[in-house]
């Protein structure tokens, strides 16, 4: 039986082949930010600090915000080597799938 890891950072288990797993991961990796980091890069999952899972949840809570129509501001503050810059790259290109439109600058 497969397993994934949820954004609380609970284990499920998941029925199903491993082509409709690798389907379960993309549709999971389009609606969540966290689960976007975990698909394209499994080395965020498996350093165990708690930055990355938090930067995604803050990542994910700006664009939603952002998509309600407000102007959220997000300032990403944490140690050296925590995983800033490459939160802000996979969040850029995250936003990118879910809006190919939009157009974007980023500055590390």
């Amino acid at each position: 039986m497969l397993q994934t890891i949820t954004e609380t950072g609970q284990l499920t288990d998941f029925a199903g082949g491993d082509g409709a797993y690798y389907d379960y991961q993309i549709a999971q990796a389009r609606d969540s930010f966290w689960e976007y980091r975990k698909f394209m890069n499994l080395r965020h999952l498996l350093r165990g600090h708690w930055c990355p899972r938090a930067l995604a949840r803050e990542l994910r809570r700006f664009y939603e915000e952002w998509k309600a129509g407000r102007l959220p501001i997000l300032l990403l503050m944490a140690p050296p080597q925590h995983g800033k810059s490459w939160a802000a790259t996979d969040f850029v290109a995250w936003v990118a799938g879910k809006n190919p439109d939009l157009k974007t600058i980023f500055a590390s």
